[in-house]
């Protein structure tokens, strides 16, 4: 190949790498919602929406602020969204577990602020093309 293709052939792919994001193309949505146990919002809540399915991809992740409000970006890239399809979601209560990690064992032990189920079974979500509202009441 000549001097001249290498060049034509490393700006093309520049470009294409530039719009699609590192290369990969995802079929995503904007996921923002709100985090409540019997309609009391929760503050330092993680969430996770993991895929389900064949070929299911990365798994996105977000924290709740003081109003129980979050929103989604993927795991791997920090890019706002969700993939497209169903998720399973769970959660984790930030505040308990960095008190847990902070005192050393030395006071007593956190307690979760929602029943754990959430934590492990957790529930189903389908993220749609658009903009997705996804609140949850751990009840």
């Amino acid at each position: 190949m000549s001097r001249l293709h290498w060049i034509v052939l490393s700006v093309a792919c520049s470009g294409l790498l530039g719009l699609g994001g590192c290369g990969e193309a995802r079929n995503s949505a904007v996921v923002t919602g709100k985090v409540t146990v019997k309609g009391q919002p929760l503050a330092d809540i993680g969430v996770s929406f993991e895929p389900q399915g064949s070929g299911a991809g990365r798994g996105s992740f977000g924290r709740t602020d003081a109003a129980g409000q979050y929103s989604l970006n993927f795991v791997d890239n920090d890019q706002p969204g969700a993939l497209i399809g169903k998720h399973r979601v769970t959660f984790r209560d930030l505040a308990a577990a960095a008190a847990q990690e902070s005192d050393a064992g030395n006071l007593p032990k956190q307690t979760i602020r929602f029943p754990a189920k959430y934590m492990s079974e957790g529930l189903e979500y389908e993220v749609k093309a658009g903009t997705n509202q996804a609140d949850f009441d751990l009840k």
